[in-house]
Order: structure tokens, then C-alpha cells, then sequence
């Protein structure tokens, strides 16, 4: 039993040492670090690892790939919006005051939009023919809706497309239809 005792005497005081030693160490290397600076601990190592995030980053915008609109290098065309490849949509995104949702592309006349509209503050699943604020719907496409408007073909974009193709500046060639 006294052996037990003075094995367990001994163990508790090599925890208490270890314990006091961490801490004169912690003391030291915060003594030295408040008179030498933050960086006295740094070696060229450490720098090297460090010097990637001490490059200031630049925030980008859409207009900053300007120069991928121009060069056309993804062959998207100027009015190309979602369709094949060289097919003319539509010249205009309409201003009427809709908020194309989403829509599903099937074969046939299976494919619909769900459309806000918020005059009316009503949404509501359209087809193709079926009219929306006086004009019939043409077309429903990948992201987008083809409206008819007395013979006039209209853009109907989601809107995060509309605020990219605003951002990338084609706002200037898709003209907004005239009301």
C-alpha cells in the first residue's frame, strides 16, 4: 500500500512540474514576442507559406471579362440567349413587369414557365401559346420565354441572366421592346 502511495505521490508531482514548466515557457515566449514584435518567431519557411496570402486580392467584376464578350470566344453571338448555336432569338428584352421563375423544356407543347406578374401579383404556370399581360407566349426555351407581342418577339430572361447580360453590357444591343 506505501508503494502505491509514493508512486502516486511521485506522478502528481510530475504533473505539477510539467504544468509549471508550460507555463514559465508560455511566459517567456510572450515576454520576448511583446519586446521583439508579432513576427520574432517567423522563419524564411513560414514567410514562404505566408507570402500567397499577403497578396491583396482584386475583386472582379462582369465587365472586368469584357474582353471574353468581345472575342466571342464561347461562340455565344449577339443574340444568341439559350438557343442553338448562330439562331437568332429574339432583339429585345421586354419591360414588361414580369419575373420569369423558371421553366421546364420538354418535347412538344409539354413545356411551361412559371411567370410573376407583378401587376397583378399573381404567378402562375404558362404554356406555349397562352397569353401573359397581352402577350402570347412564342417559345419557352432553356432560361428563357419568347413573348409575341403584335408580331414582335420579346426576351423574357430570368433575372439573374437579365442583370449578367445588363453587367456584360449587352443591354446596348438587346434594346428593351418599345411599350
Amino acid at each position: 500500500m506505501e508503494m502505491n502511495s509514493r508512486k502516486m505521490v511521485l506522478f502528481g508531482n510530475l504533473i505539477i512540474a510539467a504544468i509549471v514548466f508550460w507555463m514559465m515557457v508560455s511566459i517567456v515566449f510572450t515576454w520576448i514576442s511583446e519586446r521583439r514584435g508579432p513576427d520574432f518567431l517567423k522563419t524564411e519557411a513560414w514567410e514562404a507559406l505566408g507570402a500567397r496570402s499577403e497578396v491583396p486580392r482584386q475583386r472582379k467584376t462582369l465587365t472586368d471579362y469584357g474582353m471574353i464578350k468581345e472575342k466571342d470566344v464561347f461562340k455565344a453571338g449577339k443574340f444568341n440567349l439559350g438557343s442553338p448555336v448562330g439562331e437568332k432569338v429574339v432583339s429585345h428584352i421586354t419591360e414588361r413587369n414580369l419575373e420569369l421563375k423558371g421553366t421546364v423544356v420538354a418535347e412538344g407543347r409539354m413545356s411551361y414557365a412559371v411567370i410573376l406578374d407583378h401587376d397583378l401579383g399573381k404567378e402562375d404556370i404558362y404554356f406555349e401559346d397562352d397569353f401573359v399581360t397581352g402577350a402570347r407566349i412564342a417559345r419557352i426555351l432553356k432560361n428563357m420565354v419568347v413573348l409575341d407581342s403584335k408580331g414582335k418577339e420579346e426576351a423574357l430572361l430570368m433575372s439573374h441572366e437579365k442583370r449578367a447580360f445588363d453587367e456584360l453590357g449587352y443591354s446596348s444591343q438587346l434594346k428593351p421592346a418599345p411599350r
